[in-house]
C-alpha cells in the first residue's frame, strides 16, 4: 500500500515529536537552581574528600573542625579542586537553607577499603551519608555520600531514617 504525502508528513511529525520528547526527559527539564545547588554541594564534597586525604581516611568529627579545614586551605588548593577562592566563605553554606552543611562524625573511609564495607547487619551496602543540608527546602533535604561524591535530594522521612542523630 503506497502512502499518501499527508501520511508521510504526520509520520515524519510523529517521529520528529518522539526525539524531541526522548532527547529533553521524560520527566521535563531539571531547573538551573536545582543544578547550581547540587554542584554547590560536591565543591563542599570536595572540601571533605580532600581533609580525608590528609586525614588517613578520617573524616571530620565536627562542622567546626571542617570549616577550620577550609579556612587553611591555599587559592591554588582551592582552584586545583574547582572552586573559585572569592567563594571560600560560602562553600560549606547551602544556598537552599543558608545554613551551614550538617556533618556526619567520624565517617571513615578506611573501613570501605577494598570496596569491602564493614557494616552491621542488616546495615545499606551503599556509602553512608557523610554531609547534609540542615533543613533544606519543601519537605527534602541534600545529601552527600563519602563514597563517590554523590549528591541526592532526601525526602525528610527517609533523611531521619538514614541519619537519626542529624542536628
Amino acid at each position: 500500500m503506497k502512502k499518501t504525502s499527508w501520511q508521510v508528513r504526520l509520520a515524519s511529525l510523529v517521529l520528529i515529536a518522539g526525539v524531541a520528547f526522548v532527547l529533553t526527559g521524560c520527566t521535563g527539564r531539571v531547573s538551573k537552581s536545582t543544578l547550581d545547588a547540587e554542584a554547590h554541594m560536591r565543591n563542599a564534597g570536595k572540601v571533605y574528600t580532600k581533609f580525608m586525604q590528609e586525614n588517613r581516611g578520617r573524616g571530620p568529627t565536627s562542622e567546626e573542625e571542617l570549616a577550620n579545614f577550609l579556612k587553611k586551605l591555599s587559592d591554588k588548593d582551592l582552584e586545583t579542586l574547582g572552586i573559585n577562592p572569592a567563594e571560600k566563605d560560602k562553600v560549606l553554606i547551602s544556598p537552599r537553607d543558608g545554613q551551614p552543611y550538617g556533618i556526619v562524625p567520624n565517617v571513615d573511609m578506611t573501613s570501605m577499603m577494598g570496596n569491602k564495607m564493614k557494616s552491621k547487619p542488616g546495615a545499606p551496602s551503599r556509602p553512608p551519608i557523610a554531609m547534609y543540608e540542615k533543613r533544606g527546602s519543601g519537605g527534602k533535604r541534600y545529601v552527600w555520600f563519602v563514597a563517590g561524591g554523590g549528591v541526592t535530594e532526601m525526602e525528610e522521612e527517609k533523611f531521619k531514617e538514614e541519619v537519626p542523630d542529624a542536628k
